[in-house]
């Protein structure tokens, strides 16, 4: 008979409640921490969309020899972009009798008084992780965050490149190579060519492609994340360097992070001597640092994806004067207290020309 099952124990003994509660839910999300701590939310934003202008092009360059002409022309050089406001809500009910039954010595766990901290955190961890999942612009998601997946939609670009083919639209404007005319000498990125070639394309890092290594493939034998990942992530560090900003930092999947440290023993450290390190490391977040890159995990990103940021082209705008607000009101019909905490805004990338993600496309 196992103790405490008896009938002398369940006349004669009564349980010891322990008065804490155990949060089992919690998430290692430090993307949206850092946003806040490196200053990167914009609050209190007004207006229908959230419109900026977009240089894509230079003047041209010409030649001019004695007694040559200048031709002057009217000369197009920008674009707009726009993103839509975008609303989460978390919400619940506390009946006026589950109060009553709870408000004493009786409570545990305090129904009304956690109400809405239990829904501040609940917002707080499904929202980080919509950063990295959704893709505002496909269907089904319309109503969503435009998250870091909305400017990376692309296609294999077969034995050609280690990186893929951009095939999206983000802030209504394409990220497809030479959408805006230009052209380019070599394999891009590899090579030069006009701004206006890539002036609105991200860099997908193709982490499996095939093309050989002779061809300017990954020098590993076998092209899989263990053998490529070092390199890929050096190469997306080199090849953001195109912009007048290179990558800060790269969020992996848990599965990508675990098998980079096993390829990165020898360099792991926790880096703080540099002022963007800092940050993760206040808020408890350890990192490895690959050429001046801090690599970490945030478990808002799904298996197999990566993504390389750079802080200052990122803003995560709110229209309110917090990130998440709470509302409260009594419903005298069902007798409850009604709580909710919302979110209004949307996520901007300033220009996903500074944007990597790291993705198996072959």
């Amino acid at each position: 008979m196992a103790f405490g099952t008896n009938q002398l124990h369940a006349n004669a003994t009564i349980n010891r409640y322990i008065r804490e509660k155990t949060l089992s839910i919690a998430r290692r999300q430090p993307f949206l921490g850092m946003l806040m701590a490196k200053k990167r939310v914009t609050y209190g934003v007004t207006g229908k969309l959230q419109d900026w202008k977009v240089r894509i092009k230079r003047s041209p360059m010409t030649v001019f020899d004695d007694g040559d002409s200048l031709t002057f022309t009217r000369q197009e050089k920008h674009r707009t972009a726009q993103l839509p406001m975008r609303s989460y809500v978390v919400s619940k009910a506390i009946y006026k009798g589950d109060k009553l039954m709870n408000g004493g010595n009786e409570a545990i766990v305090k129904l009304g008084a956690d109400a809405v901290s239990e829904c501040m955190d609940d917002i707080k961890d499904q929202f980080a992780g919509r950063l990295f999942q959704i893709d505002g612009n496909a269907t089904g998601y319309e109503k969503q965050i435009h998250g870091l997946p909305s400017a990376c939609g692309a296609t294999d670009d077969g034995a050609a490149n280690i990186v893929g083919l951009n095939a999206d639209t983000y802030a209504g404007l394409s990220t497809a190579r030479q959408a805006f005319g230009g052209s380019w000498t070599g394999t891009w990125p590899d090579g030069y060519g006009s701004s206006e070639y890539d002036a609105w394309t991200p860099l997908i890092v193709d982490y499996s492609a095939s093309l050989a290594t002779a061809s300017g493939g990954w020098s590993a034998t076998t092209k899989t994340w263990p053998n490529t990942c070092i390199e890929a992530i050096r190469f997306a560090n080199i090849y953001t360097g195109r912009n007048d900003d290179q990558i800060d930092a790269v969020f992996l999947a848990k599965n990508l992070y675990r098998l980079l440290l096993q390829a990165a023993q020898s360099e792991e450290r926790l880096v703080v001597s540099r002022a963007q390190d800092v940050a993760a490391t206040k808020l408890g977040f350890k990192s490895i640092n690959i050429d001046g890159v801090d690599v970490m995990w945030d478990n808002g990103i799904p298996t197999g994806k990566g993504y390389g940021v750079c802080w200052d082209e990122l803003e995560l705008m709110s229209y309110q004067k917090q990130l998440f607000v709470s509302e409260q009101s009594f419903q005298h019909e069902t007798m409850a207290d009604r709580v909710s905490v919302d979110f209004y805004g949307n996520l901007r990338v300033k220009s996903p020309r500074c944007l990597v993600q790291f993705t198996e496309l072959s």
